[in-house]
């Protein structure tokens, strides 16, 4: 990473990150033997943390080396999480988990994907859904999307309307949690 490179991610993106984290951990609460389900678990930050506060977790993704990487990290925590390789769509569970979390993937699915997306969600959550979505409009959009097109990285943004649009389709309330760039979101069923 060179020193611009560093710069743009302290000054314009740590602090969504961060945000996006410690409102995700608020959501929660206490998540002592809750079930979770952590889709796109990428390096397993967010599946470490919630499992080493007691939470029966489950961390997938469809990428073999964030898989490998998850499950070095957590050995590195003496941390209990179990890592599946697997596209969240092909995932099948036989009983129902108390949270689903999508942290960063909505970012990169096909917003005509989504839908499919969230009626398998529905089927697995019992309390909540967590999500992030990028901002259409936010200074940092524009930055982010040059840089990832560069990289032959397709990256989609949200309106406010398109979620809310979604969340009725599926009859679900929805709950906005702004950080910057981007938008937590919990969904719940009516």
């Amino acid at each position: 990473m060179n020193l611009f490179q560093k710069f743009v991610h302290i000054a314009l993106r740590k602090p969504g990150l961060i945000c996006r984290f410690k409102t995700t951990e608020k959501i929660l609460g206490n998540v002592k033997n809750k079930r979770i389900l952590d889709v796109g678990c990428g390096s397993g930050v967010y599946s470490i943390f919630f499992a080493n506060r007691g939470a029966n977790l489950i961390g997938i993704d469809f990428s073999s080396s964030m898989i490998s990487l998850s499950r070095k990290n957590a050995e590195k925590e003496n941390c209990k999480c179990k890592f599946l390789k697997i596209n969240f769509l092909d995932f099948e569970n036989k009983s129902k988990f108390d949270s689903l979390l999508f942290i960063g993937v909505f970012d990169y699915v096909e917003k005509k994907e989504i839908y499919k997306y969230f009626e398998k969600a529905i089927k697995l959550a019992s309390h909540n859904i967590i999500a992030t979505f990028p901002k259409t409009y936010a200074f940092q959009t524009i930055i982010r999307y040059t840089w990832l097109m560069r990289q032959n990285c397709p990256v989609y943004f949200y309106t406010r309307k398109q979620i809310i649009k979604m969340a009725k389709i599926f009859n679900l309330q929805v709950k906005f949690y702004d950080c910057g760039p981007i938008w937590v979101i919990e969904f719940k069923k009516n």
